[in-house]
């Protein structure tokens, strides 16, 4: 992934809460923000919703038995 430096305006109490909350987390600036960024910024979930069904479904298969014990009881 290419990384492109980039300009940006905060007034000075924003900045100052940026740079506590990025010392506090023993982060750069640059870190913190970008963190920050992937956490708002929606992302298409379908590989993951994906990775977790597949996930289910072994889990579900080896488990199947016992799962069935579990319902007759």
């Amino acid at each position: 992934m290419a990384v492109r430096t980039i300009n940006i305006s905060l007034d000075e109490k924003l900045l100052e809460e940026v740079d506590k909350a990025a010392k506090s987390e023993y982060s750069s600036r640059s870190d913190y923000i970008r963190t920050s960024l992937l956490k708002n910024i929606p992302r298409d979930h379908t590989n993951l919703d994906q990775q977790v069904m597949a996930a289910a479904k072994k889990v579900l298969k080896t488990y199947k038995s016992d799962f069935k014990n579990l319902v007759n009881r």
